[in-house]
């Protein structure tokens, strides 16, 4: 019975181990996709920021 019981935490322990192994690559191979996403949609925030102010300025001065 204990037999069992150690090799059935063995295995959780193992199976938990491999997990933290799987999300720490997967984490580490999509980080650089996940910055260049933030930084696409940030310039693309910028972007349009810009172009708002310039048609609100190009609207002032029509006026």
């Amino acid at each position: 019975m204990r037999s069992k019981i150690l090799k059935y935490l063995d295995t959780a322990r193992n199976f938990i181990l491999l997990e933290f192994t799987v999300k720490y690559a997967w984490f580490k191979w999509t980080l650089p996709f996940k910055i260049v996403e933030v930084l696409m949609g940030t310039l693309v925030w910028i972007f349009f920021l810009k172009l708002r102010i310039a048609l609100s300025l190009r609207n002032i001065v029509e006026v």
